[in-house]
């Protein structure tokens, strides 16, 4: 079991745990593989500025003031579109700093204090599809289950829900199976 490195994150973890509730196991995200998973939005970013920079020229002689206004608000818009989209690896790399994934004898617990302490729990029992998505070096994601979203037009879709960026997945499944196991079976015993 890994402590968190922030003291604060650490704080949050024992205060997101219910009274009697024992804490198994708890883990950070590696942050080069959160920065990994964003890395591609900076392209876009860039892709972008490109864009605008080859188009500078053409904004400076526009037919009349209102059409440059105009363009001159859509050029402000893409900076600020552009910037967002290359400061996403910055993003995640602090995300993954406030970060911790721990499991407890009860539950599978999410905690997240970046800007905001966010906790996201779910009951041993809710976790029923138990994947391992194993990289080189043991590192990976585990999810544990699904549910069920709209995106913007009301069409349906499966969003897993897990761990990632772990550095031992195979460790966090063992642990994950065990504490389910175990909760089943105190459950049925009941």
């Amino acid at each position: 079991m890994s402590i968190p490195k922030s003291r604060q994150l650490s704080f949050e973890l024992q205060r997101a745990l219910g009274p009697g509730e024992v804490l198994l196991w708890s883990e950070q995200p590696i942050p080069k593989d959160y920065i990994a998973e964003s890395f591609w939005l900076s392209g876009i970013g860039l892709f972008i500025l490109g864009t605008i920079y080859s188009r500078l020229p053409e904004l400076a002689f526009s037919a009349t003031a209102e059409l440059r206004l105009l363009e001159h608000g859509v050029l402000a818009g893409s900076v600020l579109l552009a910037s967002f989209f290359l400061i996403s690896p910055y993003l995640a790399w602090k995300i993954s700093l406030q970060t911790v994934f721990a499991i407890t004898d009860r539950r599978v617990v999410i905690l997240s204090s970046y800007r905001k302490v966010n906790v996201e729990a779910y009951l041993l029992e809710e976790c029923s599809k138990i994947q391992a998505e194993k990289k080189p070096g043991g590192r990976g994601a585990l999810y544990f289950s699904e549910k069920l979203e709209h995106d913007r037009k009301g069409r349906p879709r499966k969003v897993r829900i897990g761990f990632t960026a772990l550095p031992d997945v195979d460790r966090a499944a063992r642990v994950l199976q065990e504490a389910r196991e175990n909760r089943l079976r105190r459950s049925t015993a009941a």
